[in-house]
């Protein structure tokens, strides 16, 4: 739950709130003296209840922060996922219209989160050297890194909000994603279960998939460089 406010009430008033229903706060996270908002969790009869607080303007600013300056990476996005299937328990006009505005989402913001996806270099070369290196850790963070990058690709291709932060429900995402690899959960699921060798060779498929979906849909997207850096896994 989000509770949106002009100014916010301030720390000592949300406490007595929460005591007034029988809560017991018991933690916070942001600024809720004179900032733009945060969350709260307390317990009500056994029960966690977390509900984030925010203001208007700070709200209208992270959301400008996606849809105006098309920033690919923030995690104003979860903001946005969450507003876009929101339900109002009060001020209905002002979500719908917040609500209005996420549905059109950007092109330059889609072209940006692949561009953006797709700027860190994958190290295959270093991978193909790593396998023989007892280096299990630092493949595995490698391959993670690399999955959430093909992931922003990917959300970007498909016109949906993404963040690294907090991912969950990876299956209801890839379903949502009409341009992707075929089983594309369980294939991140599986190379990320799987030994090094085999996980970077199931990674540097998968990557060659999404980078082929690109190039079909921006066909005019330099993409010499990626091409380069594949190359140097399969080279002896």
């Amino acid at each position: 739950m989000s509770v949106v406010f002009d100014t916010l009430p301030g720390e000592a008033a949300l406490r007595r709130a929460c005591r007034a229903v029988g809560g017991d706060w018991f933690w916070q996270i942001g600024e809720l003296a004179g900032g733009e908002g945060g969350v709260v969790a307390f317990h009500v009869d056994g029960i966690e209840v977390q509900i984030g607080y925010a203001t208007h303007a700070g709200l209208l600013a992270d959301v400008d922060d996606v849809l105006v300056a098309h920033n690919p990476d923030t995690t104003s996005h979860k903001l946005a996922e969450g507003i876009a299937k929101a339900l109002p328990l009060a001020g209905a006009a002002r979500l719908a219209d917040l609500q209005a505005r996420l549905a059109v989402f950007p092109e330059g913001l889609r072209r940006t989160m692949v561009a953006h996806g797709l700027a860190t270099p994958m190290p295959w070369k270093a991978a193909r050297q790593l396998i023989h290196r007892d280096a299990g850790l630092w493949c595995r963070e490698i391959q993670v890194e690399a999955c959430y990058r093909l992931l922003l690709v990917l959300a970007g291709l498909n016109r949906r909000y993404f963040t690294r932060f907090q991912v969950k429900r990876m299956a209801r995402l890839a379903q949502r994603l009409a341009l992707a690899p075929a089983h594309l959960a369980e294939r991140i699921d599986g190379l990320l279960a799987a030994e090094p060798a085999t996980a970077f060779a199931a990674l540097h498929a998968l990557e060659g998939e999404v980078i082929e979906l690109v190039a079909r849909e921006w066909p005019d997207l330099d993409l010499h460089a990626v091409q380069q850096r594949r190359a140097a896994f399969a080279r002896p």
